[in-house]
């Protein structure tokens, strides 16, 4: 899994080269490689993979930075997420246990007026 970052680089550095690569802000960087954070979180603590990212990419990104980075881009995703899947999605009951299946009208009446009996007010 931490080849996945090495990867990225090799992509990276022959996309904008070696210096283009030194440029870039350390925002920047973590921007372009956001889902290989999100994929290494899985598995790996935000500590570790600071330590990761800042073995690989040669670079001194500070912990406040990274953490900053990961609350606003990474743990948003997740809330976002949960919030889409909760609007308008009606809740799955199991109803199995209530329903009885009704063969013909004879069984319809019976449970009808088992019902009734059991839920009209007594005088």
């Amino acid at each position: 899994m931490k080849y996945i970052l090495k990867r990225k680089k090799e992509k990276l550095i022959r996309e904008i080269e070696e210096e283009g690569l030194k440029k870039l802000k350390k925002m920047k960087l973590l921007k372009l490689i956001k889902d290989e954070i999100q994929i290494l979180s899985i598995y790996w603590t935000l500590g570790q993979i600071l330590e990761i990212i800042n073995e690989d990419f040669d670079l001194k990104i500070s912990k406040a930075i990274f953490y900053d980075f990961c609350k606003h881009n990474l743990l948003n995703e997740n809330k976002n997420e949960d919030q889409k899947s909760d609007k308008g999605v009606a809740q799955n009951r199991n109803t199995e246990k209530y329903e009885k299946s009704i063969s013909n009208i004879d069984d319809l009446n019976d449970l009808t007026l088992d019902f009734l009996s059991k839920n009209l007010p007594k005088k």
